[in-house]
């Protein structure tokens, strides 16, 4: 009898209480995967850095920033007999209750199965009480969840696609959804967009102090090996009304957008990601074969390139991306790039965390694992309290604390 489970852990940081941890004094949280919350990494330097503009980098070599083995308070399996469950997202609001969405093929939140494949979602206390829980499908529809966000009144927003008329008429090959909650789990609205004999595949989303929400992700006619994909930024009001569609694309080259974040203050939009095409000149190749970006528009949708970095041969990816109170700008995710002076291309993928500050300006980079030995660590999701320290989740087959692990991919 197979059963696949759906994992919520809730850890006990000796550094930090679990509200500031997750970002729940600022006025929008931080969404998480679950399968990464499992480890949490907290920078250990209580210097500030220069942020003056200056193209002097001070580049970090740390394999550690800080290693606790924290101890898990509680945990909680969600699955059934025979189901299927992926596609997991979490998020905490400013209260601590806590939000998991994914997708199953089995009557989880409901007697039987709606659709092909639905939507589960439950709301949950800090004491792991459920609050409450849904499940929403459409008969005969496959519904796919990438990203769960809640805004400051405790709404809840499930982005995902669809490859079926769920929120109205499928328009291309598969279609970008959005459905919104009130704190009580009854749904407000949803909607669907597509685009003729395209896929629309969501990745991140980030709910702003207004209640709007800003999706990034990749459009792509057919999945073929060397075929441009183009990235997209899609902006949606609390009502549910469309309010700008931003293309992010290059002549013959790939934008892979992963990750966004608005900041409160200017309504700026930083959007993070990989390419491999240099989006200063519009046109490839990328200075290594595929490099980091981070790109940032004004509240008119005007786009400037923030920052890209790269090295010859080498691949540079980002996953996530986060703002402190200064405007600094932390974008974590892996390469095999060396940027230290002289460096050299290694043989393993090493997860970066890199800052830059308000203009751009990079300050550092810090490294988690070894550069040799064919080794991957990556960083997949940030997080920054409002003291300024940074946490990281992610992914290793190696151990940060140096030793070799014993079979496939660990968690941090």
């Amino acid at each position: 009898m197979a059963r696949v489970y759906l994992f919520i852990f809730i850890f006990i940081q000796a550094c930090s209480p679990i509200g500031e941890l997750l970002n729940l004094n600022e006025s929008n949280s931080k969404s998480f995967d679950p399968l990464w919350i499992a480890g949490l990494i907290q920078s250990n330097n209580p210097t500030p850095l220069d942020d003056s503009n200056t193209s002097k980098e001070d580049i970090v070599n740390k394999n550690v920033l800080n290693a606790n083995v924290d101890i898990p308070e509680w945990t909680l399996l969600v699955g059934a007999p025979n189901a299927n469950i992926r596609d997991s997202a979490l998020t905490i609001d400013r209260d601590g209750f806590i939000y998991i969405a994914g997708s199953t093929n089995a009557g989880i939140y409901s007697e039987n199965l709606i659709g092909t494949r639905d939507i589960i979602l439950a709301k949950y206390n800090s004491r792991k009480q459920t609050i409450w829980t849904k499940q929403v499908g459409v008969r005969g529809v496959s519904l796919d969840v990438a990203d769960v966000e809640v805004d400051q009144r405790g709404n809840v927003y499930v982005i995902g696609k669809t490859s079926g008329n769920f929120a109205g008429r499928l328009t291309g090959r598969q279609d970008l959804f959005v459905i919104k909650f009130n704190t009580n789990g009854n749904e407000i609205w949803r909607r669907q967009k597509g685009s003729r004999n395209q896929n629309l595949i969501p990745e991140k989303a980030f709910v702003d102090q207004s209640g709007i929400s800003y999706i990034v992700g990749i459009l792509y006619r057919e999945q073929i090996i060397g075929e441009p994909v183009t990235g997209f930024l899609f902006k949606i009001d609390s009502q549910g009304n469309w309010r700008r569609d931003l293309s992010i694309s290059i002549p013959e080259g790939s934008v892979y957008p992963q990750g966004v974040v608005v900041a409160n203050n200017t309504e700026d939009i930083f959007v993070t990601g990989t390419t491999n095409a240099n989006l200063q000149t519009n046109r490839v190749p990328s200075t290594g074969n595929s490099d980091l970006f981070i790109l940032k528009y004004d509240r008119s949708g005007r786009r400037q390139l923030f920052a890209q970095l790269g090295q010859v041969l080498s691949r540079t990816e980002s996953n996530s991306i986060a703002l402190d109170s200064f405007g600094n700008v932390f974008v974590g995710g892996m390469s095999n790039a060396n940027f230290e002076p002289e460096g050299e291309v290694g043989e393993s993928n090493r997860g970066i965390l890199v800052k830059y500050n308000s203009l751009g300006v990079r300050q550092w980079i810090q490294y988690l694992g070894p550069i040799d030995g064919n080794r991957t660590t990556a960083i997949n999701a940030l997080s920054i309290d409002s003291e300024g320290n940074i946490f990281t989740t992610g992914q290793s087959n190696h151990m940060v604390d140096g030793r070799q692990n014993g079979i496939g991919m660990d968690l941090f």
